[in-house]
């Protein structure tokens, strides 16, 4: 199995911008007009490949993803009598970074 995904952003921004301003006194009258145009683009792009040799008489699944992580915890509630009073348990998620991306494979039958 071989995969590769590519992809490609592109951002265009332009400004424009115009006026006037105009001062007077009893001596002298001045008058200045300015302008800005400003334009710029930005782009990015990646690709990622992934290949693996399927076993035999299996499927092969790959999915492209951001992933995070998970930790499994257990907490005790332990009286003055030094005995367990109540228990917690479960999973933690952890949020994924945007710098991890990549693929996931497993296999079935």
């Amino acid at each position: 199995m071989t995969a590769t995904l590519e992809y490609g952003h592109e951002a265009s921004l332009q400004v424009s911008s115009g006026g006037s301003v105009s001062a007077s006194s009893l001596v002298a009258s001045a008058e200045a007009t300015y302008g800005i145009n400003a334009s710029t683009t930005a782009s990015r792009s990646a690709s990622y490949g992934y290949s693996r040799k399927i076993s035999s008489n299996k499927y092969g699944n790959l999915q492209f993803g951001n992933w995070g992580w998970g930790m499994n915890f257990q907490k005790y509630y332990v009286n003055n009598y030094c005995s367990v009073s109540s228990r917690t348990s479960g999973t933690i998620k952890g949020m994924p970074s945007s710098n991890t991306w990549g693929f996931r494979y497993w296999e079935t039958l």
